[in-house]
Parts: C-alpha cells; structure tokens; sequence
C-alpha cells in the first residue's frame, strides 16, 4: 500500500511509511478485541462480516487514497479494522477443520503446497507468458533502456525496476553497465538483460530493437544515452558534429523506427521516450551541435508521434534539465550547482525519473494542460508551456480572444521580443469532455462557476492548479476535491492589448505547492514544465506567498484610483499605502500566515516601525521602475476594458478572517468601495481620492 500510493498520487513515500506504520500498530492492538467479539457472537457470523465488509469497502478505498497523509491514513484505518475480525479468526478456523492427532499437518502441508506450487511458480508463468506474446494477459512489461549504465538511464532503469518490470540495459560501457544490472536485480526487476552496444553506428539501432524482440517483444523504449561534449563554436570539427548528431539524434530516430515496424507488423502497442533538454529551447555556450541534437530530436518526436499515434504507438519527449553526469566530455559546466537549481536530488536519487515510471505505466507521458481563462496570466504561461514542448490548450469565454487566437496564434510581447504560438483553442461550449491537468487563471469572481464548469469534465487523476489572484484554492477545492486542487503563486505583471496579444513585463516569482501542504509529483512536474517562463519553486507555504501579495496588491489597487505611474503614486503617498498594506498583513498573522516575500516585497517590514516600512517601499519603488508596466491590471480593467474588476472578490476573503478575528479594517473597505464606485462610474479617478485615504489614515 505504501508503494502504491506513493507512485500513483504523489503522496511522499515518508508519509505513505507513516500511515502504514500507524495502521499496523492500530491493528495489532485490535486483535485481541476481534477474538473477543468472535467469542460472543461466533467465529463464522464474525468472519463473514468483515471479509463482506473489506470486499465492499475495497473498491472506494482506491478512490480515496489520494488526498494526502489523512485521507491514506483514514483508507488503512478502516482498512485494518475489517481486517482484525477476519484475521482474529482465521488461524482458528482453520485448525478446526482438522482432528487434534493430524491438525499441523493438515494446517501446514496444504498451506506450504500452495505457497510452493502457486506462489513459487508465479515469477516463472508471468515470465513465460511474456516471452511467448500473453504479455497482455500479465501486468508485466519489458522496458528497453538506452544509456542505462549511468545517470539519466541508470535512474529510469531503477524506476523501473522498483516496479517489478523486465528490463534491458543498454550501453556502451561494459562496466558500469555491469553495475547497472546488479542494482536493477536488487532494486526488484523480474528480469534483466544487458546489451553493450555502440548507438553511434547506424547499423547498431536495428540490430538492437532486433536481438532485444527476440527474446521478448519490447513494450517501452526509453533512448536516454547522449553525448555532450563542451566544445568552443570556433574550435568546432565535422567530427565533433557528426558524432553528437548521431547519437543524440539519430539514434533515438532509428530505434523507434526499427521498434515500430515490429510493433505494426504483430499489431501491438508500445511507448516510446526521448530525453530532450532544455538545450534545445536554450542555447549555450560551448554546446551548440549538443544543443541543435536535442532540438532535432524534439521535432523527431514531435513528427513520429504523428505518424505513429494511429498505430497505436506513443512518442513524448522529456526534457528533464541539468543533473549531475560522470561523463569526461562534459568539462566546463557544473553540473552538480545546475541540479541543485533544478531538480531536487536526495540521497543521490534522481526524483523525476520515478514520476516517469510511473507516468509510463499509464501509457501517456506528457501531462494534457488545459489552460481556461488565456488573460494576462494564463495566455503568457500558455505560450511558455508551448515553447517548452508541454501539451498545451486553452479555453476562454470571450469570443473574439478566441476567433484571434485560432486565425493568427496566441502572440505575448516581451521586453526582449515577441513570440507566439499555435495552441489549440476553444470555447466552453467546445471544450474536451474530459479534462487531465487544469491551469485556472480566470478573474477570481469567475472561480466558483468555473470550477463547478470543470468539476464533471476532470478526468479521475486530474487536478486544477489555481493561477489566479487571491485566495481561490478553498472554493476550487470545494468542487472538485482537496486532494485535486494545487496552490499556486505568481507574480506576473502583464496584459491583454488586443484580441490575441499579451504584453508581458518579464518573468517574476512563481511558487507551487499542493493545497492540503508539502509538494508531490505532480507540482514538481508542473514546476518543471513552468521553468520556461521563470524560475518556479516548490514550496508547502503557498498561502505565505499569496497573503503577501493580497497585502502588495492593495497598494496596487489604490495606484488604479488615479490614471498615473503606479510606483510613483505608492512613492507619494506612503501612509495610505502603509496603512492598507498593514491591515492586510495584520489579518495574515491573525490566520498564523507565515509571510513569505517575494520579488521586491518584504512583508515583514511593512509590520515593523515607520523606518523599516519606508525603508521597504524605497526598495519596492525602485523595483517597479525597472518593469515596463506602469499601470495595474486593475486601472486597466476600469480605464481601457470597462468592466468590473475582480477586487471585491479578491478582498472577501481578507475581510471574513478580519471578522473571525475582530480586526477592524476601515482603510480596506474604504477602498474597495471606491472601485466599486469608479466600476459604476459614480465617481471618476482623481488623485484627490489618494489624499483623501491619506487623510483618513492621519486621522
């Protein structure tokens, strides 16, 4: 159990251990009571009971595992305690079917000859039954591995493994390959073969996927060995060229053309992975035929998913960034600084390629975003997700939006350039009926429809991560579950220009967590896809990051009662703005938010004296004169879109906590009621509404 949820929710094996250790202690302490209860009202009538219920109770269980350390803990609870009046009786029952003189051997000798007959021989029929085309009547898959005899490969290889499949190593190291094999046995493999080979000669792919089919027909195929040699362009060779292309390349290329032949011809289905980098959306120095390889590759992929997804065939791409390599070709990078910045490496075992396992085992390696709501927020991300090679639509209500994107593409300028995409795009009325991953960033009075919008549509392992301004997670949660709701955090100073284009202020914080706390393998792996865009953390206080921002985000609602630069007006008038900030934060720490700063903004100082609050604000100034919006999302929704903005529902929430904790709040709620007069045009923006606040802050 603790395997097993751990690898298909995400829940952190330590958690996963602990509930387990929890349960069986809770178990052993309940024997005692199912033998008492079974004394009372009888052995079988007892026996029955609990075996009924653990049959009835076993189904939902699977459903309810994945929301986290409490919901896994309350499954094995009640898991074992249907359990004790099954076991408590057990050992009994079955001694009572035999006479005093004979009862240990009857007991023992049936129980070793099934144990011995069934248990002992169901390695070697799975085997045989793989081996001999039943592999489809057996969860048992054979997994083809290249550049298994160290990094990437070795820890793909032991991912595997730990899932009890039949692997083939390949590498042109015989040695580590060696080493390889060993640990794949230890770490649980059903079988293991090796193959040396050199994947730079054309002739070596065929002969591969060849000698491998024969001794049992290849469900997976992971191409993970490359070379990167740290060349300088001018000191560049053909040689060196050709090398690299050939491996990286155009090995990957032929192994899956030599696979899919097979494949068609005996009508079967396999997968097929290409590790990437994010070489090739990058480029760096010393590493340009590296870089133009995995580039290549990445259209390869693209182009035989293509072809080969009507034959049942699945080819993904995984670009899993900088991690730490043995390769005596790869000088002049530090790999090991890169890794820490990318991924997490603990114990020195590579996280991600257990979340590709797992992935693999689902048959689709590639997480299916679906991005509703393509505004300032969700259309940059989407175009950044695109780039970075993720599966990628959008979904938005406004028509036009919609109509631009679909003719012309989803455009996003930047401060060093535009880009654009073509990403699939749709209307509600139009959307998928089942949704995997959902990226929300509509207006935050928009959540509670939407979410109830995607609840029937997520598909049963999907989740929505909310990209939204405020506090949204609760109500996204209440409609499609705790355990599918991931918390998000960014800043991101963007806008809609026009139907289809984007102006984005550059890339800012971003951090993910999961709603009920910690991380899983599901944010990490967002967080990687995200990384195109800026540089996402993983972190188990995302409520830290957006109380922070509600407090930030205050100063730059009232900058949109006034038509003029939003730093400079937060620089004029200070105590207004210190005093909204404040009661903001002041709430914060009522709820026990551990404030987390970001960008230019450091909460803490704004709840410390005059000095360390002015002394932020300089800073936070200064910041925003670097970024080249100069008006907020919200001025803009009033000024140029004419709509109402999403403030009030933003700010509900900070006022329901203040009240939970009789905090009074009358500079917030002066505020927010000026947007709203401004959204009705009761009033017209004027610098005199900021002296005003000044004024009743001073009072």
């Amino acid at each position: 159990m603790p395997t097993y949820a751990s690898v298909t929710t995400g829940i952190p094996l330590n958690q996963a251990l602990a509930a387990n250790f929890i349960s069986i202690a809770v178990f052993i302490v309940l024997l005692p009571f199912g033998g008492i209860l079974s004394d009372k009202i009888g052995r079988k009538p007892t026996m029955a009971a609990f075996a009924g219920g653990f049959l009835i109770f076993a189904w939902p269980a699977f459903a309810l595992i994945g929301g986290g350390f409490w919901s896994l803990l309350l499954v094995e609870l009640i898991g074992v305690f249907f359990l004790v009046g099954y076991s408590a009786n057990c050992a009994v029952i079955m001694a009572e079917q035999f006479p005093p003189e004979v009862r240990a051997t009857g007991i023992g000798l049936p129980y070793a000859l099934a144990v011995a007959m069934f248990g002992g021989t169901a390695p070697y029929i799975t085997t045989w039954m793989s081996t001999n085309g039943l592999g489809e009547w057996v969860w048992l898959r054979h997994i083809l591995i290249t550049g298994a005899g160290s990094g990437i490969g070795k820890e793909i290889a032991l991912a595997f493994a730990r899932l009890g499949d039949r692997i083939t190593a390949a590498d042109i190291r015989p040695e580590p390959l060696a080493e390889t094999a060993r640990a794949l046995a230890q770490a649980g493999a059903t079988e293991v073969r090796t193959a040396s080979v050199d994947l730079s000669r054309a002739e070596s792919a065929e002969k591969l996927i060849a000698e491998t089919w024969e001794q049992s027909p290849i469900d997976v195929l992971i191409s993970s060995a490359g070379i990167y040699p740290a060349t300088p362009f001018l000191e560049l060779t053909p040689e060196t060229w050709d090398t690299v292309l050939d491996l990286n390349t155009r090995a990957p290329l032929l192994l899956t053309v030599a696979l899919a032949r097979r494949v068609i011809a005996e009508s079967r289905s396999a997968n097929v992975v290409n590790i990437t980098s994010g070489a090739a959306q990058r480029a760096r120095p010393r590493a340009a035929p590296y870089s133009t390889s995995k580039a290549a590759l990445e259209m390869a992929t693209r182009a035989s998913a293509l072809e080969l997804g009507a034959h049942g065939i699945r080819v993904n791409a995984v670009s899993p960034g900088f991690i730490t390599v043995d390769s005596e070709r790869c000088g002049g990078v530090d790999h090991r600084r890169s890794a820490a910045r990318r991924w997490r490496i603990l114990d020195g075992v590579l996280e991600t390629p257990a979340a590709l396992g797992v992935v693999a085992e689902r048959g689709d390696i590639m997480t299916k975003y679906t991005v509703v709501g393509a505004g300032a927020i969700g259309g940059t991300l989407a175009v950044h997700l695109h780039r970075a090679g993720a599966d990628v639509q959008i979904v938005d209500a406004d028509e036009a939006h919609v109509r631009a994107i679909a003719e012309r593409g989803l455009r996003v300028e930047q401060p060093g350039g535009a880009i654009e995409a073509r990403i699939p795009v749709m209307t509600p009325e139009n959307a998928p009926e089942k949704l995997d991953a959902v990226l929300l960033a509509v207006k935050a009075q928009a959540t509670d429809a939407v979410s109830a919008w995607i609840a029937p549509r997520l598909a049963d392992d999907g989740w929505v991560a909310s990209l939204q301004n405020g506090l949204n997670e609760p109500v996204i949660a209440r409609h499609v579950g705790a355990y599918r709701t991931v918390a998000a955090f960014i800043d991101l100073f963007a806008d809609v220009i026009e139907p289809g284009v984007v102006r984005d202020g550059g890339a800012g914080d971003i951090a993910l967590g999961e709603y009920s706390g910690g991380d899983s393998t599901r944010v990490r792996r967002l967080a990687q896809d995200l990384s195109e865009w800026g540089t996402p953390i993983v972190s188990g206080n995302i409520p830290g990051f957006l109380w922070s921002k509600l407090g930030f985000g205050a100063m730059l609602v009232a900058s949109a009662l006034v038509d003029d630069d939003m730093g400079d007006l937060i620089d004029r008038h200070r105590i207004g703005m210190h005093a909204l900030t404040r009661e903001v934060l002041q709430v914060a720490r009522a709820e026990q938010i551990a404030l987390e700063a970001f960008d230019a903004f450091t909460p803490h100082d704004y709840l410390g004296t005059d000095v360390d609050a002015n002394r932020a604000t300089d800073a936070l100034v200064a910041w925003l004169a670097t970024q080249s919006k100069k008006r907020s999302g919200i001025w803009r929704d009033i000024a140029v879109r004419g709509r109402k903005t999403e403030v009030p529902a933003q700010y509900a929430a900070v006022f329901a906590a203040a009240e939970r904790h009789g905090i009074a709040t009358p500079v917030l709620r002066w505020l927010v009621t000026q947007i709203e007069r401004l959204e009705t045009h009761e009033i017209a923006m004027d610098e005199s509404l900021l002296h005003e606040l000044d004024g009743k802050v001073a009072a």
